[in-house]
């Protein structure tokens, strides 16, 4: 397990030992271990499956009821708009940061200008204009960029709405934060790296120095750190009930030296 997840919160409240290698190990009651089982069923966290062994092992009728019971949590996850009369697509339902995570984002960047790469629904946009930042939003779908118009307006804040290819105007944009939430696809399913995500690669190739103070990359958790090394990373949590223990994204930060 990577040395940026705390592993309290992602493995649960118990003492953990953590190794050079990235071995965790810790004591666990039965019930909690099959929950652990459970829970991290299948996950790529970081570039790399994460496996559970547990000694001796966990019976099969408490593994299967733990089974049952993640399946109930994950219904329970954080609410992704709080205000009646928002509009969200397939896509949004899936990818679009949850407004309590996107606010707490957005207080780190408060009255700074915030340039919104890849601005799908607006979540993260209204966010950041929520707390007080100069917003510009770019997003190359249409139907998508008015969604997040009229979610702009639902909350009742200012952005700046660009339809086109950021990767078109980013030469000549300047702000202090560029905000990247490229589309995802089919990464959440497996490992993927700098390489292997090619729009992030395009637009970090074609940010010259000074044009941004910070670059914020909102990242898959299968995606490999190891790949941006100039990047400081995190976990960013959910909020609900169901996904407290659950990594929504990594949050991948970067500043230029002097800035």
């Amino acid at each position: 397990m990577p040395e940026w997840v705390p592993a309290e919160q992602f493995l649960g409240p118990f003492v953990w030992e953590r190794d050079r290698e990235g071995l965790v190990t810790g004591q666990l009651p039965f019930a909690q271990a099959a929950d652990l089982q459970a829970r991290l069923r299948g996950v790529i966290l970081d570039g790399h499956r994460i496996e559970v062994t547990c000694t001796p092992k966990v019976h099969r009728t408490l593994y299967r009821k733990a089974l049952l019971a993640e399946a109930r949590r994950m219904r329970q996850k954080t609410v992704l708009f709080s205000k009646a009369g928002t509009r969200l697509d397939a896509e949004g339902r899936l990818f679009v940061t949850p407004e309590s995570i996107a606010l707490k984002l957005a207080r780190r960047a408060t009255k700074r200008r915030v340039l919104d790469g890849f601005c799908g629904l607006g979540g993260n946009a209204i966010a950041f204009a929520r707390s007080g930042c100069d917003v510009e939003a770019y997003e190359i779908d249409s139907q998508r960029l008015a969604l997040a118009a009229h979610n702009a307006r639902v909350y009742g804040v200012s952005i700046q709405f660009h339809a086109g290819d950021l990767l078109e105007a980013l030469p000549r944009l300047r702000g202090d934060l560029l905000w990247l939430d490229p589309p995802w696809g089919d990464l959440t399913r497996q490992r993927c790296d700098r390489e292997s995500f090619q729009i992030v690669n395009d637009v970090l190739g074609r940010i010259t120095t000074g044009s941004f103070q910070e670059v914020w990359l909102k990242l898959p958790p299968t995606f490999d750190t190891g790949s941006l090394p100039e990047f400081r990373c995190e976990a960013v949590f959910g909020e609900g009930d169901g996904d407290r223990q659950r990594i929504k994204f990594i949050l991948a930060r970067f500043k230029w030296r002097g800035q």
